[in-house]
């Protein structure tokens, strides 16, 4: 493994240093140079020195940033119980870093909030519906995402699915590619998917069709986001607990069996 990355952002080089403590790459610091090899000379005496704080004329050294990154990077992608939070507050709270905080309960860090949608004509905006969406995700789906999110060289706030410009995701024919690259391998071809019209967003019809067969319709639509039928209306817009809770249950029992999927090596 490579001790150092380097990749090119507005002219300027910045590093990325491998962190064996969570055998990850941090997030990407400047090196403030334009020239490939002076900046890796850069990212060498980081690593030897420590790497400068912004605003602060000192350096923190390579042990601590490891150290700490480390620890984020856990705090992002462990699944914690209830309680395990609580211990991380109440030391937190011990050292006078934190005056007061909730615990949310284990229903509510199994989901993904949707407020945003993209458009390549309009760039973000708000939701389809204009309302904010809760959407259940199994362990293993959210623990990806977030690892994904991590490897992010245009920072944490960025997109999940990154592209090469920090503003825009990434060209989402690259999910139609992979997907029909995963078509070929169990006998699909092209001309079959194209006759049975099988497109990334097939898989929204595939979860609505199987979690139906397990769930009251109402529940399903809650997970979609399809909020036309009157009848949901007398919901308050506050997803409940128990709600999230079926669903997760739901979701976990038809598709549980594939999550995680098996990683093969090139």
């Amino acid at each position: 493994m490579r001790r150092f990355s380097l990749y090119l952002r507005k002219g300027v080089y910045y590093a990325q240093l491998y962190n064996p403590k969570s055998g990850m790459y941090m997030h990407g610091h400047s090196t403030g140079i334009a020239n490939r090899d002076e900046a890796a000379g850069i990212a060498t005496d980081w690593l030897k020195n420590g790497i400068p704080v912004p605003k602060k004329r000192e350096k923190r050294s390579i042990e601590t940033r490891m150290t700490l990154d480390a620890i984020h990077a856990g705090l992002h992608t462990l699944a914690l119980a209830p309680d395990e939070v609580q211990k991380i507050v109440d030391i937190l709270k011990s050292r006078d870093l934190l005056d007061s905080a909730i615990v949310a309960s284990a229903a509510s860090s199994q989901v993904l909030y949707v407020n945003h949608s993209w458009s390549w004509f309009d760039g973000l905006k708000c939701t389809k519906t204009g309302k904010v969406r809760v959407v259940p995700l199994l362990g293993g789906i959210r623990e990806e995402l977030i690892k994904l999110a991590e490897f992010n060289p245009h920072g944490k706030d960025g997109f999940i699915f990154y592209g090469l410009v920090p503003e825009k995701p990434m060209d989402t024919h690259f999910l139609l590619d992979g997907l029909k690259d995963a078509l070929a391998k169990i006998g699909i071809s092209e001309e079959e998917r194209a006759r049975r019209n099988i497109v990334f967003h097939s898989w929204r019809h595939y979860f609505a069709t199987k979690m139906r067969s397990k769930l009251d319709p109402s529940f399903v639509k809650r997970a979609t986001g399809h909020s036309t039928d009157a009848m949901l209306e007398h919901y308050t817009e506050h997803e409940r607990e128990e709600d999230i809770d079926t669903l997760l249950t739901a979701a976990d029992d038809m598709f549980g069996n594939i999550i995680p999927f098996e990683r093969k090596s090139a």
